[in-house]
């Protein structure tokens, strides 16, 4: 480690967040594997070459695993590892904090139906999202 990195578990926790799309991938793998094509299409207007990258920076930091399935369909697939599950109970804490907080952080327009899973995408549906039912509940 050289002298000018952190640490600091929190510094090094947020730096890994901090990447432009990590906590996007981290957050579409947590309803399971998925395939790059999978997560290109949810994460629109991600770039290839910029998922390609995170999925690698991830991948090296053991967020996350990659699995090249074999057969007559053979495709690669992306899956959190234990570290990375461990990454949804912080990033719940986030989205309540980001919520209670919004106007002190000087955005009044933040998106509230931000949620950790994307089991219910729809506006409106939050009551199908346990991580969203569980911070709304617990700051109304």
């Amino acid at each position: 480690m050289s002298t000018n990195q952190s640490k600091c578990p929190i510094d090094i926790t947020v730096g890994i967040l901090s990447h432009k799309w990590a906590s996007q991938i981290i957050r579409e793998l947590f309803s399971g594997p998925k395939r790059p094509s999978q997560l290109y299409r949810s994460l629109k207007p991600i770039s290839s070459k910029t998922l390609t990258q995170r999925l690698k920076m991830l991948q090296d930091q053991g967020i996350v695993d990659k699995v090249d399935k074999e057969g007559p369909a053979r495709h690669t697939q992306y899956s959190l590892t234990e570290m990375g599950r461990e990454l949804e109970s912080v990033l719940e804490v986030l989205v309540a904090y980001g919520k209670k907080w919004k106007s002190n952080l000087g955005s009044e327009e933040l998106d509230e139906t931000a949620r950790i899973c994307n089991s219910c995408p729809t506006e409106g549906h939050e009551d199908r999202c346990p991580a969203i039912a569980v911070s709304l509940a617990a700051h109304s």
